[in-house]
């Protein structure tokens, strides 16, 4: 099975001396895992996050396959001193590789995906990260109720103040819609 598709790369695990296992959000296939050859030194751009766009080979359809990645942005690079957006990066694609079942297609996931990561350079990206959290919440099956849905409104009407906030302290806030998973975002 071949197929050629544009994605953003979710994780890497090193599999042998000169290799890694990398899990990608492809548009039309959903996520994929696959090998990657190449050592970590000379592939720094092999990031969580990067756009690249993916070929994909497997002998047959379930089996593991390799992917052949060339990279289009890096966004993991060009935040690097940027520790909230970066910690919201990783905080994303860890939610998505985790959340996500693989070879499905989640074009809504994909598209949310896609807006977060465009609009990490803005003042808007804590917005856009609620987005995609909400697509995912979506995509995993959870539909809110009415109480669900007025906390979900509420949660934008103050997440300007908490990215002003944010940026005023110059430091990652316990943020309210990483409570609707569960988790808080470490300080």
């Amino acid at each position: 099975m071949r197929w050629r598709d544009q994605g953003y790369i979710l994780s890497l695990r090193p599999q042998g001396d000169s290799g890694m296992v990398v899990s990608v959000l492809t548009d039309g296939y959903g996520r994929h895992m696959g090998f990657h050859r190449g050592s970590p030194a000379k592939l720094a751009w092999r990031q969580p996050g990067t756009r690249v766009t993916a070929a994909w080979n497997s002998r047959i359809d379930s089996g593991l396959g390799y992917w052949a990645l060339e990279p289009a942005e890096t966004p993991a690079l060009r935040y690097f001193g940027q520790a909230p957006k970066l910690l919201a990066l990783a905080s994303a694609m860890v939610l998505i590789d985790g959340f996500m079942p693989e070879r499905m297609p989640v074009p809504d996931v994909f598209a949310a995906c896609g807006h977060f990561l465009a609009g990490l350079g803005g003042n808007d990206w804590l917005e856009r990260y609620g987005v995609l959290e909400e697509a995912l919440l979506q995509e995993a099956g959870v539909h809110p109720g009415r109480a669900f849905g007025e906390g979900l409104e509420r949660l934008h009407r103050i997440t300007p103040v908490l990215t002003e906030t944010a940026q005023t302290l110059g430091r990652t806030l316990p943020m309210a819609r990483n409570l609707l998973l569960g988790s808080i975002v470490p300080r």
